[in-house]
């Protein structure tokens, strides 16, 4: 599945609060979505930046910082409150901190974020802001990915999970959803991560339905973030 281009997410640019669209819209987009991998109330935050990267230079005069965590908090980066999103973080008991820190990916807009919830949960997650508001999402719990925030993105986490019931999978969501692709399919040892694209809303019966299959540890929803969704080739 591959994404066509909107002027309104490619060309115009990102409605935004803030001084720059890849330094402050772009991090709140990421936000969004990284807020989305977590089932329970977030507690605490640590966002890496790459000492050779922009965000380690400028993430304070360009709000980076405020992006990422209002995004965390639910905000876009249309939000008139977004220069005030550390402050809100402090006030619901979140902790923030930022590092720098070498990473693997090498665009000058990289991130790292670490969230865990109440309930002791960690998420690690990789992303970069592209410009213009456009950002993809590369990596989650170490499994590689490609989110950019124009579809319902659903990732299944999955054990031991064998052949039959991967076909066992696609029946049952070709049965409930419509105009979907699976995206990848990354094995990693006993443990494996299936991301699906869809340009429609996936109900939460059919997340009930996915975690009830034998060999499924979970799943993950990320809403689209951009104002215009990309359709099926």
């Amino acid at each position: 599945m591959r994404g066509h281009s909107s002027i309104f997410n490619d060309v115009i640019g990102p409605i935004m609060v803030g001084p720059s669209s890849s330094h402050t819209a772009g991090p709140a987009r990421i936000g969004l979505m990284a807020g989305q991998l977590m089932k329970n109330r977030i507690k605490n935050v640590t966002i890496v930046f790459d000492p050779q990267g922009s965000f380690a230079a400028v993430n304070k005069d360009q709000w980076s910082d405020r992006g990422f965590v209002a995004g965390l908090l639910g905000w876009g980066p249309d939000n008139r409150e977004l220069n005030r999103a550390l402050e809100e973080a402090a006030k619901q008991g979140i902790s923030i901190e930022l590092k720098i820190a070498l990473l693997d990916e090498k665009h000058p807009n990289a991130v790292l974020l670490m969230l865990e919830d109440e309930t002791g949960e960690i998420i690690i997650l990789k992303a970069i802001s592209l410009g213009g508001g456009m950002v993809q999402i590369t990596e989650v719990k170490s499994f590689p990915v490609s989110i950019s925030g124009d579809f319902f993105e659903l990732l299944i986490f999955t054990h031991n999970l064998s052949k039959e019931t991967l076909k066992k999978l696609q029946i049952e969501i070709g049965e409930m959803l419509s105009g979907f692709e699976i995206s990848s399919v990354v094995m990693n040892g006993e443990v494996g991560l299936i991301n699906i694209k869809t340009s429609n809303e996936v109900d939460h019966q059919v997340l009930c339905v996915i975690n009830n299959i034998e060999g499924i540890t979970g799943t993950r929803l990320v809403s689209p973030v951009l104002p215009v969704l990309s359709k099926r080739d």
